[in-house]
Protein backbone atom coordinates (compact mmCIF):
# COMPACT_ATOMS: atom_id res chain seq x y z
CA UNK A 1 0.00 0.00 0.00
CA UNK A 2 1.94 3.25 -1.15
CA UNK A 3 2.11 5.96 1.68
CA UNK A 4 1.79 9.47 1.59
CA UNK A 5 4.71 11.26 2.24
CA UNK A 6 3.34 15.06 1.98
CA UNK A 7 0.32 17.09 0.86
CA UNK A 8 0.11 20.46 -0.63
CA UNK A 9 -1.60 21.60 2.11
CA UNK A 10 2.03 21.62 4.10
CA UNK A 11 3.72 23.27 1.22
CA UNK A 12 0.93 25.83 1.63
CA UNK A 13 1.31 26.68 5.31
CA UNK A 14 5.01 26.26 4.84
CA UNK A 15 4.63 28.84 2.13
CA UNK A 16 2.76 31.40 4.52
CA UNK A 17 5.29 30.89 6.97
CA UNK A 18 8.14 31.69 5.25
CA UNK A 19 6.28 34.58 3.48
CA UNK A 20 5.33 35.87 6.77
CA UNK A 21 8.44 35.86 8.39
CA UNK A 22 10.20 38.31 5.71
CA UNK A 23 10.31 41.96 6.86
CA UNK A 24 8.85 43.27 3.31
CA UNK A 25 6.64 42.37 0.84
CA UNK A 26 6.67 38.98 -1.62
CA UNK A 27 10.02 39.46 -3.04
CA UNK A 28 10.29 38.39 -6.73
CA UNK A 29 11.71 34.92 -5.70
CA UNK A 30 9.17 34.15 -3.20
CA UNK A 31 6.46 35.11 -6.30
CA UNK A 32 8.09 32.34 -7.94
CA UNK A 33 8.27 29.66 -5.31
CA UNK A 34 4.42 30.55 -4.94
CA UNK A 35 4.13 29.74 -8.71
CA UNK A 36 6.05 26.41 -8.06
CA UNK A 37 3.60 25.44 -6.01
CA UNK A 38 0.47 26.71 -7.63
CA UNK A 39 1.89 24.26 -10.31
CA UNK A 40 2.32 21.57 -8.18
CA UNK A 41 -1.16 21.40 -7.00
CA UNK A 42 -2.38 21.76 -10.26
CA UNK A 43 -0.54 19.44 -12.58
CA UNK A 44 1.47 16.07 -9.70
CA UNK A 45 0.01 14.33 -7.26
CA UNK A 46 2.04 13.73 -4.00
CA UNK A 47 4.92 11.32 -4.28
CA UNK A 48 3.89 8.40 -2.88
CA UNK A 49 5.82 5.16 -1.48
CA UNK A 50 5.62 1.90 -3.34
CA UNK A 51 4.54 4.16 -6.92
CA UNK A 52 8.33 4.76 -7.40
CA UNK A 53 9.55 2.49 -9.10
CA UNK A 54 12.98 1.74 -11.08
CA UNK A 55 14.22 -0.79 -13.29
CA UNK A 56 18.16 -1.91 -11.74
CA UNK A 57 20.26 -1.54 -14.71
CA UNK A 58 18.52 2.04 -15.15
CA UNK A 59 19.08 3.35 -11.60
CA UNK A 60 22.82 1.65 -11.51
CA UNK A 61 23.62 2.91 -14.73
CA UNK A 62 24.25 6.65 -14.41
CA UNK A 63 27.06 5.84 -12.21
CA UNK A 64 29.14 3.21 -13.57
CA UNK A 65 27.99 5.67 -17.17
CA UNK A 66 29.38 8.34 -14.92
CA UNK A 67 32.82 6.78 -13.65
CA UNK A 68 33.60 5.71 -17.34
CA UNK A 69 32.80 9.31 -18.46
CA UNK A 70 35.41 10.67 -15.79
CA UNK A 71 37.87 8.16 -16.83
CA UNK A 72 37.71 8.69 -20.60
CA UNK A 73 37.95 12.54 -19.56
CA UNK A 74 41.45 12.08 -17.21
CA UNK A 75 39.21 13.07 -14.10
CA UNK A 76 40.87 9.69 -12.65
CA UNK A 77 40.74 10.75 -8.87
CA UNK A 78 36.72 11.40 -9.26
CA UNK A 79 36.65 8.27 -11.38
CA UNK A 80 38.54 5.91 -8.95
CA UNK A 81 36.59 7.07 -6.12
CA UNK A 82 33.47 6.06 -7.61
CA UNK A 83 34.55 2.99 -8.87
CA UNK A 84 35.87 2.36 -5.18
CA UNK A 85 32.18 3.16 -3.44
CA UNK A 86 30.47 1.21 -6.06
CA UNK A 87 30.84 -2.10 -4.13
CA UNK A 88 29.40 -0.78 -1.39
CA UNK A 89 26.35 0.45 -3.37
CA UNK A 90 25.60 -3.05 -5.15
CA UNK A 91 26.21 -5.05 -1.91
CA UNK A 92 23.65 -2.53 0.34
CA UNK A 93 21.46 -2.54 -2.23
CA UNK A 94 21.26 -6.97 -2.60
CA UNK A 95 21.32 -6.97 1.15
CA UNK A 96 18.15 -7.34 3.49
CA UNK A 97 18.68 -4.08 5.43
CA UNK A 98 19.82 -2.11 2.64
CA UNK A 99 23.42 -1.10 4.49
CA UNK A 100 26.54 -0.88 3.20
CA UNK A 101 29.35 -3.11 5.43
CA UNK A 102 32.60 -3.85 5.47
CA UNK A 103 31.85 -7.61 5.09
CA UNK A 104 29.44 -6.84 2.35
CA UNK A 105 32.13 -5.24 0.70
CA UNK A 106 34.72 -7.73 1.22
CA UNK A 107 32.28 -10.50 0.15
CA UNK A 108 31.31 -8.65 -2.93
CA UNK A 109 34.38 -8.13 -4.28
CA UNK A 110 35.03 -12.00 -3.99
CA UNK A 111 32.06 -12.51 -6.03
CA UNK A 112 31.77 -10.42 -8.54
CA UNK A 113 35.45 -9.73 -9.27
CA UNK A 114 36.97 -13.32 -8.02
CA UNK A 115 39.09 -11.49 -5.53
CA UNK A 116 41.23 -13.40 -2.87
CA UNK A 117 40.29 -12.75 0.35
CA UNK A 118 44.20 -10.65 0.67
CA UNK A 119 43.55 -8.69 -2.26
CA UNK A 120 39.69 -7.86 -1.18
CA UNK A 121 41.29 -6.90 2.00
CA UNK A 122 43.83 -4.69 0.59
CA UNK A 123 41.17 -2.93 -1.79
CA UNK A 124 38.30 -2.51 1.14
CA UNK A 125 41.29 -1.03 3.11
CA UNK A 126 42.42 1.30 -0.29
CA UNK A 127 39.25 2.71 -0.13
CA UNK A 128 38.46 3.15 3.42
CA UNK A 129 41.80 5.61 3.64
CA UNK A 130 41.33 7.47 -0.06
CA UNK A 131 37.65 8.05 0.79
CA UNK A 132 38.51 9.25 4.36
CA UNK A 133 42.07 10.55 4.47
CA UNK A 134 43.05 10.99 0.61
CA UNK A 135 45.43 8.47 2.02
CA UNK A 136 46.80 6.00 -0.50
CA UNK A 137 48.07 3.90 2.59
CA UNK A 138 45.10 1.02 2.51
CA UNK A 139 44.12 0.88 6.64
CA UNK A 140 44.91 -2.76 7.41
CA UNK A 141 48.96 -2.04 7.39
CA UNK A 142 49.23 -2.62 3.03
CA UNK A 143 51.90 -0.95 1.06
CA UNK A 144 50.72 2.06 -0.66
CA UNK A 145 48.59 2.14 -4.03
CA UNK A 146 49.49 4.05 -6.72
CA UNK A 147 48.19 4.84 -10.78
CA UNK A 148 49.81 5.58 -13.51
CA UNK A 149 48.42 7.99 -15.70
CA UNK A 150 47.11 6.89 -18.90
CA UNK A 151 49.57 7.70 -22.11
CA UNK A 152 52.44 5.97 -20.74
CA UNK A 153 51.80 2.55 -20.94
CA UNK A 154 49.68 0.99 -17.65
CA UNK A 155 50.69 -1.32 -14.94
CA UNK A 156 47.35 -3.21 -13.34
CA UNK A 157 46.98 -5.86 -10.48
CA UNK A 158 50.76 -5.67 -9.63
CA UNK A 159 53.22 -4.33 -7.45
CA UNK A 160 57.24 -2.90 -7.53
CA UNK A 161 59.23 -2.96 -4.82
CA UNK A 162 62.81 -1.44 -4.38
CA UNK A 163 64.56 -1.49 -1.08
CA UNK A 164 62.14 -1.47 1.45
CA UNK A 165 59.60 0.51 0.09
CA UNK A 166 56.96 -2.12 -1.84
CA UNK A 167 54.00 -0.20 -4.32
CA UNK A 168 50.97 -1.98 -5.47
CA UNK A 169 49.66 -0.69 -8.97
CA UNK A 170 46.94 -0.18 -11.06
CA UNK A 171 45.48 1.02 -13.72
CA UNK A 172 42.52 3.60 -13.51
CA UNK A 173 40.84 3.09 -16.97
CA UNK A 174 41.33 -0.88 -16.41
CA UNK A 175 40.06 -0.91 -13.09
CA UNK A 176 37.14 0.57 -14.04
CA UNK A 177 36.17 -1.56 -16.29
CA UNK A 178 36.98 -4.18 -13.71
CA UNK A 179 34.19 -2.54 -11.66
CA UNK A 180 31.52 -2.48 -14.59
CA UNK A 181 32.13 -6.12 -15.32
CA UNK A 182 31.60 -6.65 -11.80
CA UNK A 183 28.19 -4.79 -11.98
CA UNK A 184 27.25 -6.80 -14.61
CA UNK A 185 27.96 -9.70 -12.92
CA UNK A 186 25.62 -8.51 -9.97
CA UNK A 187 22.82 -7.37 -11.83
CA UNK A 188 22.97 -11.11 -13.70
CA UNK A 189 22.64 -12.61 -10.20
CA UNK A 190 20.87 -10.35 -7.92
CA UNK A 191 18.82 -7.74 -10.69
CA UNK A 192 15.34 -9.35 -9.85
CA UNK A 193 15.78 -10.32 -6.54
CA UNK A 194 13.08 -8.68 -4.21
CA UNK A 195 15.85 -6.98 -1.55
CA UNK A 196 16.92 -5.16 -4.64
CA UNK A 197 13.70 -3.76 -5.79
CA UNK A 198 12.68 -2.82 -2.27
CA UNK A 199 15.85 -1.33 -1.61
CA UNK A 200 15.51 0.82 -4.71
CA UNK A 201 13.16 2.80 -3.66
CA UNK A 202 15.53 4.69 -1.35
CA UNK A 203 17.83 4.96 -4.23
CA UNK A 204 19.40 8.00 -5.44
CA UNK A 205 18.92 8.54 -8.99
CA UNK A 206 18.11 11.97 -11.82
CA UNK A 207 14.47 12.64 -12.13
CA UNK A 208 14.05 14.56 -15.53
CA UNK A 209 10.31 15.64 -14.26
CA UNK A 210 11.93 17.08 -11.19
CA UNK A 211 10.64 16.17 -7.51
CA UNK A 212 6.79 17.03 -7.66
CA UNK A 213 5.06 18.91 -5.50
CA UNK A 214 9.06 20.60 -4.57
CA UNK A 215 10.25 21.15 -7.56
CA UNK A 216 8.12 20.46 -11.15
CA UNK A 217 10.15 20.90 -14.69
CA UNK A 218 13.58 21.07 -13.75
CA UNK A 219 15.71 18.04 -13.82
CA UNK A 220 17.03 17.07 -9.99
CA UNK A 221 18.52 14.21 -8.08
CA UNK A 222 16.97 12.67 -5.27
Amino acid sequence: MATELTDVGKHEKARDDVSGALPFPASRQVRRIERVFDAARALCPPLMVGDDEIEPRAAIGPFIGQMKQASDAGLYLVALITALTLPDMLAALSSVNGRATGEKYLTWLQTHLGQSAEDAAQLYGFRCSLLHQGSPYPHGGFHRIAFVEPGSGQLHNLSTQVGEDRVGWLSVPMFVDDMQRGAEDWLSKHGGSDNVRRNLTRFARRRPEGLPPHVVGAAVTA
